[in-house]
């Protein structure tokens, strides 16, 4: 009789690591789909923000070499990619970055104090009539 309970007992954690297993084995598949299916959702967008990266590139080179023959306009625009952190070199080789990201200088907070700016004095005392 002690036999039969132990065959049962066995066979009972048997099915369950059994069980167990099969389910977590349908989790692990479930979640592969759903990151294969994350990753191909970004594919497409990542294409397209390469193709304006490089739209950009061309262009401001292009603008580059403009205002490197006199151009004004060009010359206010690569200016104004430079103002905000972008400069771009338009004699870059192939191997070369064309551009270069930085992070355009932050203008000083409402009573910061800089080497260049001193702090605001304080106002004079109001004296009475």
């Amino acid at each position: 009789m002690l036999e039969n309970k132990t065959s049962f007992a066995v066979l009972v954690i048997a099915t369950t690591l059994l069980l167990m297993t099969a389910f977590q084995m349908k989790q692990v598949m479930a979640d592969r789909d759903a990151i294969q299916a994350a990753f191909d959702s970004q594919t497409k967008p990542l294409e397209q923000a390469k193709q304006v990266a490089s739209q950009f590139e061309s262009i401001a080179v292009g603008a580059a070499k403009l205002a490197g023959e006199g151009n004004v306009t060009a010359a206010a625009v690569i200016k104004q990619l430079k103002d905000i952190g972008v400069n771009v070199n338009p004699n870059a080789t192939p191997g070369q970055k064309s551009l270069e990201f930085k992070a355009p200088p932050q203008a000083p907070e409402k009573g910061a104090t800089t080497p260049t700016m001193p702090a605001a004095a304080p106002a004079p005392a109001a004296v009475g009539n």
